[in-house]
Order: C-alpha cells, then sequence, then structure tokens
C-alpha cells in the first residue's frame, strides 16, 4: 500500500522505529496459553466490527462528539508540550489519535486488530493527519520505556485478559511526569449485576451501537468473550483507582461520570450507578516514581 507523505505506517509484525524492549521468552503455561486464545478472540470479534466502528468515527470526527474529545484532550494534557509525543492505545479507527494530532501533537496509535488499524489509516489520511500506525497487545507495546508524554485510550482495558498489566505498560512507556487519559465503563457489568442488568434492559442501544455502526454483526461472541473477561466481575471506576494508585500514579482522578439512576429489586429505593467514565492521572517525575517501586 503506498501511503501519502503524511500518514506513516508501521509495518505489523516488524520492528519500528522506536527502540524496542526485549522480553525473555518464557513458558507457555496453560494460562499463558488461554490468556493469549482470548486476546485472540477479541481481536477477532473487533476484526468483525472494524467497518460499522470506523463509520462511527467518522461521524465522530465531523461532529460534536469529536469537538469534545478536542477540548478534552487540550484540557486535561496541558502539561504536554507542542510536538509531545501522545500514544492511542489500542485506537481502533483513530479518533483519538486523529484527535491528538490535530491538538498539534506527534499522534501514534496501535491496535491488535489489522482490521481496525487499516480503517484507521483510511481515516488518518481523510482527515489529513500524521499519524503513525503500528500492530500490538495493548499489554505488551513494543516501544522502549519513558517514550511518551501522554498515553490515551477509549473504551480498551474492558475487553483484556490483563487489564493490571496493560496499565502498568502504559505506565513504563509514559515518561516522568506524563499523563495518562482513558474512558471506560462498567460495560457487561449487566452480565453478573442486576441493577445494571434492569438499567441495561430499559435503555435504549447506545450511540455506538446503533443500527447503522453494527451493520448486522452477530454481538453472541463478545457476550460470551465479556462473561471471562476480569474486569465484568469488577465495579468501576472503584477498581481503577486502586490499580492506578497501587501503580504509584498520582493526581488520579475520575471525571465526567456517566450516572444513572435504578430502582433496587429488592429494596425499591433508587441506586445511582456509573455507567461510563474518564481517569485521569499522572506518572510522577523520576525520583518520586523510584522511591515509590523501592517501596513495592
Amino acid at each position: 500500500m503506498t501511503l501519502p507523505a503524511r500518514i506513516r505506517a508501521v509495518p505489523i509484525n516488524t520492528t519500528t522505529a522506536f527502540t524496542m524492549t526485549t522480553t525473555t521468552p518464557i513458558c507457555e503455561t496453560a494460562s499463558v496459553k488461554s490468556s493469549a486464545a482470548l486476546g485472540d478472540k477479541v481481536s477477532s470479534y473487533w476484526n468483525t466490527r472494524a467497518e460499522g466502528y470506523s463509520l462511527r468515527t467518522a461521524d465522530e470526527l465531523n461532529g460534536p462528539r469529536g469537538a469534545h474529545w478536542q477540548e478534552r484532550l487540550l484540557s486535561n494534557l496541558r502539561g504536554v508540550p507542542s510536538g509531545g509525543s501522545v500514544l492511542d492505545v489500542g485506537c481502533g479507527p483513530a479518533l483519538l489519535a486523529i484527535t491528538a494530532a490535530r491538538c498539534g501533537w506527534k499522534a501514534y496509535g496501535c491496535d491488535s486488530s489489522p482490521e481496525m488499524l487499516r480503517r484507521a489509516l483510511e481515516n488518518a489520511k481523510t482527515a489529513g493527519a500524521d499519524v503513525t500506525f503500528c500492530q500490538c497487545d495493548a499489554a505488551a507495546l513494543p516501544f522502549a520505556d519513558e517514550t511518551f508524554d501522554a498515553v490515551i485510550s477509549r473504551n480498551v482495558l474492558w475487553n483484556l485478559p490483563h487489564p493490571e498489566r496493560a496499565l502498568k505498560e502504559w505506565m513504563r512507556v509514559l515518561k516522568p511526569g506524563g499523563r495518562l487519559l482513558y474512558e471506560d465503563g462498567n460495560h457487561y457489568r449487566h452480565l453478573v449485576d442486576p441493577l445494571f442488568k434492569r438499567h441495561h434492559d430499559n435503555m435504549p442501544a447506545p450511540f455506538g451501537h446503533q443500527p447503522q455502526y453494527m451493520l448486522n454483526v452477530d454481538t453472541s461472541a463478545i457476550d460470551a468473550i465479556a462473561q471471562t473477561l476480569p474486569l465484568t466481575q469488577e465495579l468501576r471506576p472503584q477498581w481503577d483507582l486502586h490499580a492506578l494508585i497501587d501503580l504509584g500514579f498520582t493526581e488520579t482522578q475520575v471525571i465526567e461520570p456517566s450516572l444513572a439512576e435504578v430502582s433496587d429489586p429488592l429494596s425499591g429505593k433508587s441506586i445511582r450507578i456509573v455507567t461510563d467514565f474518564v481517569a485521569a492521572a499522572t506518572k510522577p517525575a523520576a525520583a518520586a516514581f523510584s522511591n515509590v517501586t523501592a517501596a513495592t
């Protein structure tokens, strides 16, 4: 594929212009193989969703949702200098990566789904955005320590077999003082929690699940996968706050939570639940971070 000069594609499964980290081969235990198989299933599902998700992304980029994301990035990543490097993990069709480029930063996007990356390249080309893409696992990033000024993500952690490992990786590639910003939610919590099920069963399909974006994709696969994902079992953003603090992040906070009122089927009382949220945190400066890691 020949790409315009402003779009740089990192060849899939090859080294990039970045300095790569090296890892010692590990024994492929049953749990490792099971985790890899689960990750493959997740990636395969998102391959089937790539076309519709890209249509959604195009509408977002050209509408108020894209404008809101640009405001959100500029507001929460104020410390990122002009021309600073920003990585969008699990970039999908590249809404955040393209938005980061529009903010004046060097934008990078990675995803495990090759179909999503193909759509990301198309969208970046259409937007005239300068973005570098590569294929990789969100919990095993092929970048050297302290590479990026910021790491951003949208609706990725809930998909992962090892979300805590992913957060640790995201912290690793951040420069000291770098910012982490991601959107996520209690997606598929309705499979295990009666309150969330009541809310789910009485709400219309969310924006991203409108028919024009789903394109009749069979979602039974992701329903089955979600049953086995660890964050389906966790109440969020409580889990996220604890995980980020345990890793040593500072200035950890939840912003813009989406709340819903649900009637408790047992007591009849109205209970407020969090459906979606944005988490923000800062990697400590080098001296402070070394003290944290030494204590853990």
